[in-house]
């Protein structure tokens, strides 16, 4: 039994295995602290989190300059949401590893999740400067300014991203919403179109798509792009936004049908600005001679 074993078992997800291989390990050499801090990786790998924060201390009570355990530990209490206890074994890893790119960027998701965009944004962008192939980086920078409602820069990183990721869905997805949203709808509709090629079913895609192709005055799919949008929302699947369903779909019961599965769909990003469970949407008719009526759909 060697260490190579352990390691063998562990790239194979055989954690239970591994746990066992290095428990009888320590036996022979129950103070070394590499191991020590690998049978705390394995035991996390178990969701036996308690057990290896207490292999990763034992690790750093023998050493308390080596940095896996330091760095585990700060991980192990960000994925558990404590962000304190995170950022102190953090900053003590990237003491030990000023030039580690990895930890400059787990402290800028730190203050991602507790949205304090500036830090966030410091932290990823040391991180950036450390190691610019790094993908999530760029991700999580575009994602930060477009909430700043900096949309311009944050196009420069989601297009950034996609070089390092060109087939990550959502990077299209949220690329085509910038480019909607400062008015570049020609850009907004290839974007889109990328996406679709990749998936066609992605949520809520076929509704931007057909949105922008109105906006362009593009008529050429339309009937056949409105029946396949219809038939999605029979189907109660996720295809267009209740707004975009009004330049789209003519039956008041497929659109309040639209809404309620709008309004209930728990992976919204934008779930949190959904505070009440209805929508109000008003419209004209056809040739906007007629008074607009409203309807809310609960």
């Amino acid at each position: 039994m060697n260490i190579e074993d352990v390691l063998e078992d562990f790239k194979k997800k055989n954690f239970k295995k591994a746990l066992s291989s290095i428990e009888k390990i320590l036996i022979k050499n129950p103070n070394l602290e590499q191991n020590i801090n690998l049978k705390g990786v394995i035991l996390a790998n178990l969701n036996q989190v308690i057990e290896a924060r207490k292999c990763w201390f034992n690790a750093i009570s023998i050493n308390n300059s080596y940095f896996d355990p330091i760095y585990n530990l700060g991980d192990s209490y960000l994925k558990n949401k404590e962000h304190d206890e995170a950022l102190k074994y953090f900053t003590k890893a990237s003491e030990l590893q000023p030039k580690n790119f990895i930890v400059h960027f787990r402290i800028g998701y730190l203050f991602m999740q507790k949205q304090n965009w500036d830090k966030a944004l410091l932290y990823f962008n040391k991180s950036k400067d450390l190691n610019d192939k790094f993908p999530k980086t760029f991700f999580n920078i575009a994602i930060i300014l477009n909430l700043l409602n900096k949309k311009k820069e944050s196009i420069l990183f989601f297009k950034s991203y996609i070089k390092l990721q060109p087939n990550d869905l959502e990077a299209y997805y949220s690329l085509g919403i910038c480019y909607r949203e400062i008015g570049d709808i020609q850009m907004a509709e290839e974007t889109f179109l990328k996406a679709f090629k990749l998936n066609p079913e992605y949520p809520y895609l076929k509704g931007q798509l057909q949105f922008m192709k109105n906006h362009l005055c593009d008529w050429s799919d339309y009937n056949n792009s409105k029946k396949n949008i219809e038939k999605d929302i029979t189907k109660n699947k996720k295809t267009i936004t209740p707004w975009q369903a009004l330049s789209v779909i003519e039956s008041p019961k497929l659109l309040k049908e639209n809404t309620i599965l709008f309004i209930n769909n728990k992976e919204l990003n934008h779930k949190n600005l959904i505070y009440k469970k209805k929508i109000t949407l008003g419209y004209f008719s056809p040739d906007f001679c007629e008074h607009a009526v409203s309807n809310q759909f609960k």
